[in-house]
């Protein structure tokens, strides 16, 4: 059994104080992250093995053969390559 999975999904996760740190559903696996942002799992996996392109820079946990994204780093590489949107000028067609 995975380190990851030793945890229930949804639980909170807290530290010797009884402090919240994070949820174990804030770890998401290749495939939720792909599905996440439309990608093919194997476009992930490509991209940590070689370290090139934009997805190499999304930061990953390994414990074992377990690989898990934080879901606010996956949040944030998306805000990071979001394009703006095209603005209609009022008047034109």
């Amino acid at each position: 059994m995975s380190t990851f999975s030793t945890v229930k999904r949804n639980q909170n996760l807290t530290n010797h104080a009884g402090k919240k740190i994070v949820r174990e559903s804030d770890w998401l696996t290749t495939n939720e992250v792909a599905t996440l942002i439309g990608i093919s799992p194997s476009s992930l996996e490509k991209a940590r093995s070689t370290a090139h392109g934009a997805l190499a820079s999304i930061p990953y946990a390994k414990v074992g053969r377990s690989v898990r994204y934080f879901r606010p780093d996956i949040l944030s590489f998306l805000e990071q390559h979001k394009v703006p949107g095209c603005l209609r000028v009022q008047g034109t067609k």
